[in-house]
């Protein structure tokens, strides 16, 4: 609150002229005169009606109260170091599942790889009556002629043995009595030996029923 001499309250309520003030009042007259348009002014300015709630509630340090769902879904800043944060979180986790997802793929492959490669077990029949002996040899035994011997279990002259073979495309022959190599007469395909003969093939697909 501001303390004015009476004689400058009553000029300026307009009870007295400025003349009729003692020399000293007037210089401060005159100043708060140039300041009548502006006091008129505000006071025609009306507060709003939540000007009052809102400032007493600054006062009394608390907020106007918000519903639960409110409260929950209200924006509130994030910090940077909140966003590194969870960044950080957020690959420490990647990084071990892609390490696994990375590690169970390359066991797959490994997996499927060795499946491929695994040999197959082939059926070899032959027929040899009178035969003492009948083995066969390819390439896929190092053409060895005791490495793959056949037996003739009833007698009746046919040979047969189960034997591993690697898939792919292999040549092959039958030896009778250790020493007279024959060609198998019931092979879907053959090849020239180089010796004047031909050699038989024998086929082995892959799982993708392709060759690589």
């Amino acid at each position: 609150m501001v303390n004015l001499h009476p004689d400058l309250h009553r000029y300026l309520d307009g009870e007295i002229p400025l003349e009729a003030l003692p020399e000293e009042l007037r210089h401060e007259a005159r100043r708060w005169a140039k300041l009548g348009p502006v006091l008129a002014a505000l006071r025609s300015v009306q507060a709003p009606e939540t000007l009052a709630p809102r400032v007493m509630a600054r006062i009394r340090g608390t907020r106007p109260s918000r519903g639960l769902l409110d409260a929950l879904w209200a924006p509130r800043p994030v910090r940077p170091i909140a966003i590194a944060a969870a960044a950080a979180v957020a690959f420490l986790l990647a990084f071990p599942v892609a390490r696994l997802m990375q590690e169970r793929a390359s066991t797959t492959t490994t997996a499927a790889t060795e499946t491929a490669q695994e040999p197959v077990l082939v059926q070899f029949v032959f027929s040899a009556p009178g035969a003492r002996s009948v083995a066969v040899a390819g390439d896929f035994n190092g053409w060895e002629p005791d490495a793959f011997l056949l037996r003739d279990d009833d007698g009746d002259g046919v040979w047969t043995g189960l034997f591993p073979v690697p898939r792919g495309i292999h040549k092959y022959m039958f030896i009778v009595d250790g020493d007279r190599w024959v060609t198998d007469p019931y092979a879907t395909a053959y090849v020239d030996d180089g010796f004047g003969g031909k050699n038989a093939l024998l086929e082995i697909l892959h799982l993708n029923g392709r060759q690589s």
